[in-house]
């Protein structure tokens, strides 16, 4: 029912303030912006370009598959239309993820952590990412500061890189130490408990009907797990379907969901791409999956914790952590 899903290395990133700045509410979709450039310019060769497509590099690239726009889905991938999932989620960390409201202010030598999972192939391309992250610091990712005759970014220094998976540093600054990420371990077992507890700390953002949904169901959230592991494991890992997904579905039905602690919010950026200013509603807070054959679904429950799931996961929606029954 459930294969060999592609493997994920999920990561700490941390930057440290060289000055007072403020940040804006919601880190994610900020980050994105920044992250974006900063890796076509440490990755691509031809940055005159306007477009990736027809690149004669673009199969081995870490640019594209993480972040460029505009790669279509649709036709490449079953289920999926529009934009293809990225092999790059990100999202900011527990107590960074304010939907909106007023700008953080941030003090000179505070830490600011983010999430990042790379899925797939793009784990290779760690290094070049290391340097892009170094360049989104040095670029800034807050409201600009005014100056006498201009507008600049406060100042981030990269300070060090954590391998989730087995808590070893990647990267420190301090030395300029890069340690190539080793093995992952073995997951750990299904628990035997039939309840487990998602806590969504970024929205998540279901769609249904092409609307974003403001109740969860158990298949709802089961479904869009089996899609983006099977569409990631298709564009990034093995090439083939990870996920029986019918096989899934039957289990899903047999399982219930206590979406009653989750609560809507409305993320709202400004896209730099499409020169407009956007409204996004997602969901946030505890949600219950509870069920008998709940443990057949664990090793999609844990892949989701690190791949996150529904729309906009490179922009930092839908991260979720496991906090047991």
């Amino acid at each position: 029912m459930i294969g060999a899903l592609p493997e994920v290395l999920p990561l700490r990133a941390e930057w440290v303030a060289a000055e007072e700045q403020l940040l804006p509410p919601f880190l994610g979709s900020a980050l994105h912006g920044a992250l974006g450039p900063a890796l076509k310019r440490t990755a691509c060769a031809f940055p005159s370009r306007s477009s990736c497509t027809g690149c004669i590099l673009i199969e081995r690239c870490a640019y594209p598959p993480m972040l460029a726009p505009g790669d279509r889905g649709a036709g490449v991938v079953e289920g999926v239309y529009g934009e293809a999932p990225r092999s790059l989620a990100l999202a900011p960390e527990p107590g960074w993820t304010r939907s909106s409201g007023r700008p953080q202010r941030i003090r000179a030598g505070q830490l600011v952590p983010v999430r990042l999972s790379l899925i797939g192939r793009s784990i290779a391309d760690l290094p070049l990412l290391v340097v892009a992250l170094r360049r989104v610091g040095e670029s800034g990712l807050g409201i600009p500061v005014v100056e006498s005759t201009s507008r600049r970014r406060a100042r981030l220094e990269l300070a060090r890189i954590e391998d989730l998976r087995t808590g070893t540093v990647v990267y420190e600054a301090a030395g300029e130490r890069y340690t190539p990420p080793s093995a992952a371990r073995p997951a750990a077992p299904a628990p035997a408990s039939d309840a487990v507890v998602l806590s969504f700390v970024s929205p998540l953002r279901l769609k249904t009907a092409g609307r974003v949904a403001s109740r969860i169901s158990a298949p709802a959230l089961v479904g869009a797990l089996a899609r983006r592991a099977n569409a990631l494991s298709i564009l990034y890992g093995s090439g083939r379907s990870a996920v029986d997904e019918e096989a899934v579905s039957a289990v899903a039905e047999r399982l219930t969901v206590d979406d009653s602690g989750l609560r809507l919010v409305h993320v709202r950026r400004y896209s730099s791409r499409q020169r407009a200013r956007m409204e996004w509603p997602g969901l946030v807070g505890p949600l219950v999956l509870r069920g008998r054959r709940l443990p057949e679904l664990w090793p999609l429950v844990q892949f989701g914790e690190q791949a996150q799931v529904g729309k906009g996961t490179a922009l930092g929606f839908g991260r979720y952590l496991v906090c047991g029954p």
